[in-house]
């Protein structure tokens, strides 16, 4: 009997590599880099020396950004009319 190679099964992981989540939010994988050098990007993680980004982080990063409509102000997760006291 031969010792052959063991190949380890398959596994869905939520962990996304960055291209993988640059992939996933459509975005590349520079923009992810530079989210990280300046904040606000998505939270990442380092396992093992690699960034890598949780499925569930991304989706909320990504639905922080949501807007009502092209006009709106982001305000904490919320978009809202634009504030008509304040000046533009």
């Amino acid at each position: 009997m031969s010792a052959g190679r063991v190949v380890a099964p398959e596994i869905e992981s939520p962990f996304l590599t960055v291209d993988e989540a640059a992939a996933y939010l459509r975005l590349t994988a520079r923009a992810l880099e530079n989210f990280r050098q300046v904040g606000g990007g998505p939270l990442y993680r380092k396992h093992g020396g690699r960034v890598v980004y949780h499925r569930d982080e991304l989706d909320e990063w990504s639905a922080q950004l949501r807007y009502a409509y092209s006009g709106a102000v982001y305000r904490g997760g919320v978009s809202a009319a634009p504030d008509a006291s304040r000046p533009n």
